[in-house]
């Protein structure tokens, strides 16, 4: 797990705790994660080009492009806190802000 992705979990967790809401098999489902970021684990990229330039292509982590995508923060808010319902995919920028309002009246 990158470190952006443990920053979403533990903040998310946090946040579960101040508000005080039980994720619950009822409500499970109707309760989904935004999270908005404009890009990914950084360092996961960083030192897989490190590897790329000194090892070559075939040493570069498989795993490289799961762990550094944007919405992979939300995904693993959701494994990790029981939640089910939508985690919407990487949020443009203008609407970040917006979307988190907008997804209960959709």
């Amino acid at each position: 797990m990158d470190r952006f992705s443990q920053f979403g979990v533990i903040a998310s967790k946090q946040a579960l705790a101040d508000g005080d809401l039980a994720i619950n098999d009822l409500n499970a489902e109707e309760i989904g994660v935004i999270i908005g970021t404009g890009v990914g684990g950084l360092r996961v990229l960083e030192e897989q080009q490190e590897v790329f330039l000194t090892q070559g292509p075939g040493r570069c982590s498989p795993f490289m492009i799961p762990t550094m995508i944007a919405n992979m923060a939300a995904g693993l808010t959701a494994i990790h806190t029981g939640r089910r319902g939508p985690t919407p995919a990487r949020l443009p920028l203008v609407r970040r802000g917006l979307m988190p309002l907008a997804m209960p009246f959709a």
